[in-house]
C-alpha cells in the first residue's frame, strides 16, 4: 500500500461535508480516496500502511468511525484478541502522519518512533493550521485580518473561538456547522434595516405575501413576494423551501423611498435560502423574516439580505419535519386540533413536561382586548408531501411559554428558561375522517434535542431504502 499524506483541515471538510458519516452516509476513508489522488512519490520517505489522517480537536471521533485496517497476516490461533476500539499512532503529539499499531499478545504497540494519539496531552492541536487556526488548548479560529485575503472558502476547520460573522477586505466568514466558511460579496449587496420592514398581503385576487425593506446606506428598497396562489405553498411559515417565484423580487436603486408591490419581476432569482413566515397566517405565527437571496437581471445583480430575528426578543425558533423518502407517498401532519392549533411538534424541558407553545381559545389573553373564548375548532390534517418522494412543514415558535392565571383565569407567558429541551416531531402515513374532522392515525414520533437559545430545530426523516 502507498504511504498517503492527507491534511488534516481536508479530511475534516470531508468527513464533516453533508451526507458522510451516520446511517445511511458514506464511509470516510472511501471520501478520501475518492477525493484525493496521491502519486506513489507524493511521500517518498514515509513508511508503507500509513493511514489516512484526521481533524484536529476531533480525533478521538473521526478515528472511532475509521474502518480497521487490514491485519498484517493471519494471526496464530491462541494469539489473544487486542481490545477495541483500536488505538491509532502519531510520528509525535500533533503530528499529521499516523501509523496503525500492531496487535502483540493481546496488546497494541506501535511502530518505533511514534507514541499512542491518546497519550497526547488534553488540548493538542493536530496537523497544520488553516488561515485563521491559531493553537491554544486546541485549535481556535481567531482570523488576523490579511487572513481575509484571498477570501478563503474554509477559514477554520472549528467554531470555537470565532465571534461572527466578520467581514473583511469584501469577504464574509461566518460559523456554518462546525466549521468556519467564507465567501467573497457579490458586485452589490442589499441588507434591508429591520426597522424599515413591512409585511402584507397583496391587494389583489391571488393569495401573495410579501415583505419590504430599505438600505439606507445603499440608497435602495426591495420587496420579497411570496406566490402562495400560483406555487401551492401552504400559508404557514416556511423555511428552505423556496422555488419558481416563490419568491420574487422588486428592487429599486437610487431612491429612499419604499419599492411597493408589483406582480412580477424582470430580475431572476438565482438563489433562495432561509425563512419566512406572517403573522396573518394565524395564532401559530408571526411576523418573521430571516432570508438570504441572490438576484440577477438589467437594474441590479447581487445579493438581498433581510433579517429581523434579532429584533425578537426571546429568539423565535423554527421547528420543523423535512421528510425524504424513495418511493412517492402521502405523508401527513396534525395541522389544526381542537384549538386550531398545529398538534405534529411539542417541546419540553429535558426532563419536564410539555410546554403550551401558543394559548389555548378556551381562555383570554390576560390584558389582550377584545377577550373571549372559541368553539371547539375542526380538526385538519396537511400532506407534506403529495404523493412525491419529499416534503416539509415548519411553524414559528416565539420562544415563550404559557400558562393560566389561576387568579385572572387568563393566559400569561413568559420566556423559555435557557438549557436542554427536547422536541418530539409526528407524522402518519393514514388519515380518519370523523365528527371533528380528519385526524392522523397511528402518528410516528421521533425526539430531538436542543438548546435554547437557538434559531431552527429539524427532523430529517429519511425514510429511503
Amino acid at each position: 500500500m502507498k504511504a498517503v499524506a492527507v491534511g488534516f483541515a481536508a479530511l475534516f471538510a470531508i468527513g464533516c461535508s453533508e451526507g458522510s458519516g451516520g446511517a445511511g452516509g458514506t464511509d470516510l476513508a472511501s471520501d478520501v480516496a475518492a477525493t484525493i489522488d496521491v502519486p506513489a512519490e507524493a511521500a517518498p520517505d514515509a513508511p508503507a500502511d500509513v493511514a489516512p489522517e484526521v481533524a484536529p480537536d476531533a480525533a478521538p471521533e473521526i478515528l472511532a468511525d475509521l474502518p480497521p485496517p487490514d491485519p498484517p497476516g493471519d494471526p496464530a490461533p491462541d494469539a489473544p484478541a487486542c481490545p477495541r476500539p483500536k488505538p491509532w499512532c502519531a510520528h509525535g503529539c500533533g503530528s499529521d502522519w499516523i501509523e496503525e499499531p500492531a496487535c502483540d499478545a493481546g496488546r497494541w504497540t506501535c511502530p518505533d518512533g511514534t507514541v499512542l494519539m491518546s497519550d497526547c496531552p488534553p488540548g493538542t492541536c493536530w496537523g497544520m493550521p488553516l488561515p485563521g487556526e491559531v493553537c491554544d488548548g486546541g485549535w481556535k479560529c481567531r482570523p488576523d485580518p490579511e487572513d481575509f485575503s484571498p477570501c478563503p472558502p474554509l477559514m477554520c476547520a472549528v467554531c470555537d473561538g470565532f465571534e461572527g460573522p466578520q467581514t473583511a477586505d469584501g469577504c464574509t466568514c461566518e460559523c456554518k456547522g462546525s466549521q468556519v466558511e467564507c465567501h467573497a460579496a457579490p458586485a452589490d449587496e442589499i441588507r434591508l434595516a429591520p426597522a424599515t420592514l413591512s409585511f402584507y398581503g397583496l391587494p389583489i385576487g391571488s393569495v401573495r405575501f410579501a415583505v419590504s425593506g430599505r438600505d439606507p446606506e445603499k440608497h435602495a428598497c426591495a420587496t420579497i413576494v411570496w406566490d402562495f396562489s400560483n406555487t401551492d405553498h401552504a400559508l404557514r411559515a416556511h423555511c428552505h423551501d423556496f422555488s419558481d417565484h416563490f419568491p420574487y423580487v422588486i428592487v429599486k436603486t437610487g431612491t429612499d423611498a419604499d419599492c411597493g408591490w408589483d406582480y412580477g419581476t424582470d430580475l431572476a432569482v438565482t438563489k433562495a435560502d432561509g425563512c419566512v413566515d406572517f403573522a396573518a397566517f394565524g395564532p401559530a405565527s408571526l411576523d418573521l423574516v430571516d432570508v438570504d437571496l441572490e438576484v440577477a437581471g438589467a437594474g441590479f445583480a447581487g445579493r438581498i439580505v433581510a433579517d429581523n430575528r434579532a429584533t425578537y426578543s426571546p429568539t423565535p425558533v423554527n421547528l420543523g419535519i423535512r421528510y425524504s423518502t424513495d418511493v412517492p407517498e402521502d405523508v401527513f401532519v396534525q395541522s389544526s386540533d381542537s384549538f386550531g392549533l398545529p398538534a405534529w411538534v411539542k417541546v419540553r424541558p429535558k426532563g419536564g413536561e410539555p410546554l403550551h407553545l401558543f394559548p389555548l381559545c378556551s381562555s383570554p389573553v390576560c390584558g389582550e382586548e377584545p377577550g373571549g373564548v372559541c368553539d371547539e375548532a375542526f380538526h385538519k390534517v396537511e400532506n407534506i408531501t403529495g404523493t412525491s418522494y419529499r416534503g416539509s412543514v415548519w411553524l414559528t415558535w416565539d420562544g415563550r411559554a404559557w400558562a393560566m392565571d389561576p387568579d385572572a383565569g387568563c393566559w400569561v407567558s413568559a420566556p423559555a428558561l435557557p438549557g436542554d429541551h427536547v422536541a418530539e416531531f409526528c407524522f402518519g402515513w393514514k388519515v380518519s375522517d370523523g365528527p371533528a374532522g380528519q385526524d392522523v392515525v397511528d402518528p410516528f414520533c421521533h425526539e430531538v434535542p436542543f438548546t435554547l437559545p437557538t434559531e431552527e430545530v429539524v427532523y430529517h426523516a429519511d425514510f429511503g431504502g
